[in-house]
This record gives structure tokens, C-alpha cells and sequence, in this order.
């Protein structure tokens, strides 16, 4: 197949969004053709390879590799997919396509701006969202990556800060586990935008369970002695436990709302 001159994705990602088309297509007609009882449970599989074409033929062992990588590809049925999002995930990394929204954080006290809450948003047609971003770069082994390039866009995107306000930043109690970890990243993204690490507050956002709390301390612990402050976020609602606030000691909780919406009402 050769890719329509008027096409403007990469070939890699035309090539396998034709053959999500063709699959789902052929897997249509292929189950319409048995009993409903029979084809329950049947999936078509779908793999792809390409083959750089030259001004000599191509030998045997050349077709034959091809055949092997498609057919491997096609043993798995998300296989495409997930290549999809692989490639959509290194252009947001390659391409910076993500960007920060702020969420103001106002003192009941005297009703003044507190801080500000940074959340990721992303435009990509192969994640639904954030969590999804996240999510998927946790299983790539991609999430320091990801992480740093979500605190680059919210510092950056901050604005000016008095004094005695905070800008709260999400972040995985496992980063550090990440092998591309490289500490002092956030300290020189502050540094160029005249900040200190006293006005950021790490959230602790645990979108899987913290088995090991000593690893999680320690993690934490490196960043307090920078000067950083730290928060539990959504206390009280999955595995942001009662257990988590009293190993972590956070230096502020916030409250999952859950617990307190319509707290006006009862």
C-alpha cells in the first residue's frame, strides 16, 4: 500500500489507522457470515509492517522478516492501538502539546487567594484525558517524562505569585522509581521563572496504592528538604486513606468532595 499523496498523517500512523478500518470492516462481514452463537467470543486480529522501498528488488528474507513483524503485531488485539497511542504520546512529548489550567484555592478566612491548583489538560484524540495520559505513561516507563513536562507548563503558566501564595502540582508518589529520574529539574524550571521552591506544593495524587510507604516517605522527604511543601489530595476517596496522612504527614489535606458537598445542606 502506498500512502495517498493528499494524506497528512506520518505513514507509520496512516498505516495503522487503515488497517483499524480494514479490520473492523472485514470482522463485520467475516462474523455476519456464522450463527450468533458461533461467533460469540471471535475476533479478527489486525498487524502491520512496512518495507523501505529501494531502486533493487527485495530478498526473500526481507519479505519474510516483514511477515514476521506483522504477524507478531497481530497476535496481540490492542497491539495497533496501542501503537497509536505510543505514537500520539511521543508527539505531545516531542511537540509539548500539553497545557496547564489553574484552579484558585481561596482562604475562608479572609476570602483571598491562597494558591492555585495547576491541572494538565491535553488535546489528543487517543487519550480521553489526563488520567489517561498518565496512566498510559506509567506503563511505557515514561512517567518522569510526562511529569516533568506537566510541571514545566504549570510553572511557566503561573503567572506572577505574592509572597504568601502557592502553586499546588500534582504529583506520583512513585517518580522517583522511574530509571529516568533526574533530580533538581523542577529547582532550575523555578529558578528561570525568579521562584522558590517554598511557593510549591506537591499533591500526592495516588492513582494506584502506596504498598510500600517507606519508599514513598523517602521520596518525600528528598523534596521537603529542598523547601517544598506537600499535600494529600482527595483524602477519604480510594486509596487516598487514613493510613496515607498519618505515613506521609502532609502539610495540608485536601478533602475529597465526596465528603463534603452539600455540606450547606446537612
Amino acid at each position: 500500500m502506498r500512502k495517498p499523496k493528499e494524506e497528512p498523517a506520518p505513514f507509520e500512523e496512516w498505516l495503522l489507522t487503515t488497517a483499524l478500518q480494514l479490520r473492523d470492516r472485514w470482522g463485520r462481514g467475516f462474523l455476519d457470515t456464522f450463527p450468533e452463537p458461533t461467533a460469540a467470543g471471535w475476533h479478527l486480529h489486525a498487524g502491520v509492517s512496512s518495507l523501505q522501498a529501494g531502486s533493487g528488488d527485495l530478498e526473500d528474507d526481507e519479505w519474510y522478516d516483514s511477515l514476521k513483524r506483522a504477524l507478531i503485531q497481530g497476535g496481540r488485539s490492542d497491539a495497533i492501538e496501542q501503537r497509536l497511542k505510543r505514537l500520539a504520546f511521543d508527539r505531545i512529548l516531542q511537540e509539548r502539546r500539553i497545557r496547564a489550567v489553574y484552579q484558585p484555592i481561596v482562604s475562608l478566612a479572609d476570602g483571598k487567594r491562597f494558591g492555585f491548583e495547576a491541572l494538565t489538560r491535553v488535546d489528543s484524540e487517543r487519550f480521553e484525558g489526563p488520567l489517561q495520559l498518565f496512566k498510559f505513561a506509567e506503563e511505557e516507563g515514561e512517567s518522569f517524562a510526562i511529569d516533568l513536562l506537566a510541571r514545566e507548563r504549570a510553572i511557566d503558566g503561573c503567572g506572577a505569585l505574592r509572597n504568601d501564595q502557592k502553586i499546588f502540582i500534582n504529583m506520583s508518589a512513585h517518580i522517583m522509581d522511574d530509571p529516568h529520574y533526574t533530580p533538581g529539574q523542577t529547582l532550575k524550571l523555578l529558578e528561570r521563572r525568579g521562584l522558590s521552591p517554598s511557593t510549591v506544593v506537591f499533591e500526592i495524587t495516588e492513582r494506584s496504592s502506596i504498598d510500600d510507604f517507606a519508599t514513598a516517605v523517602k521520596t518525600l522527604n528528598h523534596y521537603r528538604s529542598q523547601g517544598y511543601q506537600i499535600a494529600i489530595d482527595d483524602a477519604g476517596a480510594g486509596y487516598s486513606s487514613l493510613q496515607s496522612i498519618v505515613e506521609l504527614r502532609p502539610d495540608y489535606i485536601k478533602v475529597d468532595r465526596s465528603l463534603v458537598n452539600h455540606i450547606d445542606r446537612d
